[in-house]
């Protein structure tokens, strides 16, 4: 489960990472007053 997060100016809270993955939104639900389930997959 995530739980978005809204950043402003600052510094930043991670460095960058040179081994990110390519991910694909599969499926995107909404339940009751505004939760959304999201499921991912990893691109190939």
């Amino acid at each position: 489960m995530s739980f978005p997060v809204l950043l402003g100016h600052g510094r930043r809270l991670w460095t960058e990472m040179p081994d990110r993955t390519v991910w694909k939104l599969t499926e995107a639900t909404t339940y009751g007053d505004g939760v959304l389930l999201t499921i991912l997959e990893r691109a190939r």
